[in-house]
């Protein structure tokens, strides 16, 4: 009696026949894998992680007026006063080492200003957020983040012979960058182009025909997750020599040298997951008249 395909698998599960491909995606959902039973798969490993909630000024400097003051918003705060608040590390965090330092001396320095002024809490954090001294507001670059089209255009005109770049996650990043890597008897040069992510190996084969294993994908795509920058960048491969461990070994270090070499920002996030460090172990060669590198043949003296 003849069955359909769907027939005969169904017949092959209830009897635990099952495939390598299905024996493999079954292991991979195991708890050794994966926590939330989700396969340990390529896509899953580059998902974002969720991101603390940053801080923003305004709260931090609510916090250090209820900390230091304990008044409410619409009560009278001298300048005196103010200065407790000024002197807090949180608020020299937030808004920068000179700011603090400047606006006690603009206070002294325009004593009328402040005469019949209001004073009032809200007063004072506007006056915190947008400070001028002398009609020029201060500037500092730990504390005020850079406007991306005053610098792109500052670049464009005043250094055109600069590099393409642009702006991700509030860095610079270069739009073209390459980096060179070894692992064992491999060797890998990584070109990366500003794009949607695509990954060629040695002309167009995908990265999924050439590595099969997943922990060898994972180790090339590392450096992408550890710098946040998975798929803004479209990757060129060529490597050559060894096996499938040393390439894959190889492109790793050549894609975190270019991602190095794109943000110089990025060397502490490299360097937490070890992408910047060379493996230069190697094979020890055969030796002549040895059956292999340190192996010697059976020898008896009768």
């Amino acid at each position: 009696m003849t069955k359909s395909l769907e027939e005969a698998l169904y017949l092959a599960k209830l009897a635990g026949v099952y495939t390598a491909s299905e024996v493999q995606y079954q292991i991979v959902k195991g708890p050794e894998f994966s926590r939330d039973n989700s396969p340990f798969m390529l896509e899953n490993f580059l998902e974002a992680e969720a991101e603390e909630p940053e801080i923003s000024k305004e709260e931090i400097l609510e916090d250090a007026f209820e900390r230091h003051l304990r008044k409410a918003e619409e009560d009278f705060i001298s300048p005196d006063e103010i200065k407790k608040v000024l002197g807090d590390e949180e608020v020299i965090m937030a808004l920068g080492e000179a700011v603090c330092q400047e606006i006690p001396k603009f206070i002294s320095a325009n004593p009328e200003k402040f005469k019949g002024w209001p004073g009032t809490m809200k007063d004072w954090h506007k006056l915190m957020m947008t400070f001028q001294v002398d009609n020029k507001e201060v500037h500092d670059k730990t504390t005020w983040p850079a406007n991306s089209v005053i610098h792109e255009a500052i670049e464009r005109y005043f250094k055109p012979e600069a590099p393409p770049k642009f702006w991700h996650r509030d860095e610079e990043w270069l739009s073209r960058c390459e980096g060179r890597g070894t692992r064992k008897r491999a060797a890998a040069h990584a070109v990366l182009v500003r794009g949607t992510g695509l990954f060629r190996v040695n002309g167009q084969q995908d990265m999924y025909h050439r590595w099969p294993q997943i922990y060898h994908r994972i180790d090339v795509c590392q450096p992408f997750k550890l710098t946040g920058t998975a798929g803004i960048y479209d990757v060129f491969v060529s490597v050559r020599g060894g096996g499938l461990s040393g390439q894959a070994g190889a492109t790793r270090l050549a894609v975190a040298r270019a991602l190095f070499q794109a943000n110089p920002n990025c060397h502490d996030r490299l360097q937490k997951g070890f992408c910047l460090l060379e493996d230069t172990r190697q094979k020890m060669s055969k030796m002549a008249g040895k059956p292999s590198a340190q192996a010697s043949f059976v020898w008896g003296k009768r």
